[in-house]
């Protein structure tokens, strides 16, 4: 497992940055005993950001999608969570996650789940920034993900990094990232912005 550290450019964690309405984020690493929060967090999903996450309907969590939600060895899976400091709920504002493709040891497939509440304000791309600098420091260079079609927001967060979108039958479309370790190659996109901001405050902590 990788040393998580400064020399290596990744977040020493938990730590607080904040996204463009000025709200004040707290990141950290998932955690086993997250099951709980995990679950009440789905709860206050709306149908249709369930469906976004899982691309279908999904009416909650199975005890065995916990464990593997939690189960994070930051390697091959990592996930972090977000947390609104001024607010200083129990219940995440959101949460992303890689898991390491078994076919390609340099691309992990990416989730992001956003509350509802704090949709729009750029939380979904703190939290990517973030898990893609960790992903590099875990030999991973290309994020994939499987988005549908109609999840307008996202896509154009994934276009703003300069992501190749292929539509698939059935209203999805797959997604393929490229991750830098030299953040200066991320587009100069509001996206790509943050991209470089969460690559320098990791590097000064």
């Amino acid at each position: 497992m990788p040393n998580r550290s400064k020399s290596d450019g990744s977040p020493l964690f938990p730590f607080v940055m904040t996204v463009r309405d000025g709200t004040e984020i707290l990141v950290r690493q998932v955690r086993p005993a997250d099951k709980d929060m995990l679950r009440e967090g789905m709860m206050a999903l709306s149908d249709e950001s369930r469906r976004f996450r899982f691309l279908h309907s999904v009416a909650g969590l199975t005890d065995d999608m916990l464990r593997k939600f939690t189960d994070v060895d930051h390697t091959d899976h990592e996930a972090v969570v977000a947390f609104d400091v001024t607010a200083g709920a129990k219940v995440p504002a959101g949460i992303a996650r890689y898991i390491r493709n078994a076919d390609s040891e340099s691309t992990a497939e990416v989730a992001i789940t956003i509350i509802d509440d704090y949709q729009g304000r750029g939380l979904g791309t703190l939290l990517l920034a973030v898990l893609a600098r960790l992903a590099i420091g875990a030999g991973i260079s290309e994020f994939t993900a499987h988005v549908l079609t109609e999840n307008v927001r996202m896509l154009e967060v994934f276009d703003e990094l300069g992501a190749i979108t292929v539509r698939e039958p059935g209203g999805k479309t797959d997604v393929r990232i490229p991750l830098f370790d030299d953040a200066s190659h991320y587009p100069e996109t509001p996206v790509g912005h943050v991209f470089r901001r969460v690559h320098d405050r990791c590097l000064s902590t």
